[in-house]
């Protein structure tokens, strides 16, 4: 009885060894995959044998990165060296236009005396580029010249002629090139006190006039100058701005005269000062220059005096007829016998300015036939 209770102990013991050894080798993965179980793969650790499998995970997006941007290294002085030999080209930098320097002159310690200017000190002064712009007026830069300086060697005045190719005014139109003639004009006659530009198309008719009796001392001045009397812009517009009633001849640097569409700038006398410098200077500027004005720099010079009362201080106006008759117009406007000068400004819109010039030019009184005698 004894003995067969130790067998089935043995049995039983014998039974539990052969289930704890086959579930031992059960659990463990085969060599091939049986069933959906899963290889054992040589590239995977040995410590993970036997560990629960994962999914493969999805490829992650690389991180965002924020640098600081890349800090250039200077060069080494040799290497900079060696680098400035090779590409020369490298150092150039782009030109920077240089400031458009303006003409001007030197006033200097001149002093105006209610006498007036002497002869020597007043410049009559033309300038041409010599390819025509004014209505077709056969021989008329010859013709002008002559007159000019007819009368001023009659007068023992300066003659001064410009040939404003000399200027670079870009593709301004030529009227502009005045400015700096007369800029120029002053600075090659120190002495002159007075500059009177007279455009080519116009002929000084009564050459017997002197300029210092009949407008430029102080007793003329105030006897021709307009007192009162309203400014007036282009189209007979009026402007509600009057000369002065009581103007002061020394402080007049500009002596214009007007016709219905304002100041002309065909004939005009400006006086060596500190305010004509100035003057000469803003008319000159590009502004003006390249803005689109319908009457060019008469139209700008008439801005300023509309527009600045500076300008208005320092601007005298006379008749007309004093200092810029027209070959046609009223008893205001056009030229009468006596005259000093006709303007034949407008001629063109008739078509007839080579027969008004030759007109007037065969009327006129020759320097030559005719005695200096003064203005009435």
């Amino acid at each position: 009885m004894a003995r067969l209770g130790s067998t089935c102990l043995l049995a039983g013991a014998c039974i539990f060894l052969f289930i704890t050894f086959f579930a031992f080798f059960d659990g463990l993965p085969s060599s091939r995959a049986v069933g959906g179980g899963s290889a054992i793969r040589p590239d995977i650790p040995e410590i993970l044998h036997g560990a629960i499998p994962q999914s493969p995970a999805k490829a992650q997006p690389p991180p965002v990165r924020v640098d600081d941007p890349p800090v250039k290294e200077e060069p080494k002085k040799e290497d900079k060296k060696k680098e400035d030999k090779k590409k020369p080209e490298e150092k150039k930098k782009p030109e920077v236009p240089k400031p458009t320097i303006r003409p001007t002159f030197v006033v200097g310690d001149v002093k105006h005396t209610p006498e007036g200017p002497k002869p020597s000190e007043i410049v009559l002064l033309a300038a041409s580029d010599g390819k025509g712009h004014n209505g077709g007026i056969v021989g008329l830069l010859d013709m002008a010249k002559q007159n000019r300086r007819e009368y001023a060697e009659l007068q023992g005045y300066k003659f001064e002629f410009i040939n404003i190719t000399k200027y670079d005014i870009g593709k301004a139109h030529p009227v502009w090139a005045k400015i700096p003639s007369i800029i120029d004009t002053f600075n090659m006659h120190p002495q002159a006190k007075w500059v009177w530009w007279l455009d080519l198309d116009a002929i000084i008719m009564t050459p017997s006039i002197d300029l210092n009796s009949h407008l430029l001392s102080h007793e003329a001045m105030l006897s021709r100058l307009i007192k009162g009397g309203e400014i007036m812009a282009g189209g007979e517009r009026h402007t509600g701005l009057y000369t002065d009633k009581d103007p002061k001849p020394e402080n007049i640097d500009l002596i214009v005269s007007q016709d219905h569409n304002g100041l002309n700038a065909g004939s005009f006398m400006i006086r060596r000062s500190e305010f004509s410098r100035w003057l000469l200077d803003m008319w000159y500027d590009p502004f003006f220059v390249d803005k689109d004005w319908p009457g060019k720099e008469q139209d700008a010079i008439l801005h300023m005096v509309l527009n600045h009362q500076i300008v208005r201080d320092h601007t005298g106006y006379v008749p007309q007829r004093v200092l810029n008759a027209y070959s046609v117009g009223g008893d205001n406007m056009g030229w009468k016998t006596g005259d000093l000068v006709v303007h034949f400004a407008g001629c063109w819109v008739e078509n007839k300015c080579n027969e008004r010039w030759k007109d007037f030019w065969s009327r006129r009184n020759k320097a030559a036939d005719v005695k200096k005698t003064p203005a009435a």
